[in-house]
């Protein structure tokens, strides 16, 4: 028996009002994704990826279609879904420690529990080296905050989505 889809885009259409008028940037995309499954979306530039990814996200709204995330209707931003956005979102003036448990300083967690929570992340992505320093690339450090943002009474991080740029 097939595992339930933990990601599913059922079709989806966004539409956009220009002045020379309605710009269909997503037009009936539909998938979906298993547990533990890697998914590519690849497209020319202007093709919509980053319109879809957002849509996704909960960052959209005004579309037709429907997304779901371990069977719950995404309706605005999801806290079973983290963002990696293709530009820089880290604070460069931050330790790597104090970027990735930025969300949870914005949520409110106690400053000893969000370094224990950041920590484990920062371990995971490869980063323990460099945890106390500003000098950092942002994919890893974007990966590892990403993951670490779900304080415990939030639920488990499910989907972890990137957007990317070919350059």
């Amino acid at each position: 028996m097939a595992a339930e889809p933990i990601l599913v885009v059922d079709h989806i259409v966004k539409r956009f009002e220009t002045q020379d008028g309605v710009l269909t940037a997503v037009d009936h995309v539909s998938f979906t994704v298993a547990p533990g499954e890697f998914l590519s979306v690849i497209g020319p530039s202007g093709c919509g990826k980053s319109t879809l990814f957002n849509v996704m996200g909960g960052l959209l709204d005004g579309y037709e279609g429907r997304v779901s995330v371990a069977g719950e209707t995404v309706r605005g931003p999801h806290a079973s879904i983290g963002m990696i956005f293709q530009e820089e979102s880290t604070f460069p003036w931050r330790t790597v420690i104090d970027n990735v448990a930025f969300p949870l300083e914005i949520a409110g967690m106690a400053k000893a529990e969000r370094i224990e929570r950041g920590r484990h992340f920062i371990d995971l992505v490869g980063l323990n080296e460099v945890a106390t320093t500003t000098a950092i690339g942002p994919s890893r450090l974007s990966t590892a905050s990403a993951s670490a943002k779900r304080p415990s009474h939030m639920g488990r991080l499910r989907l972890l989505a990137l957007t990317s740029t070919a350059n």
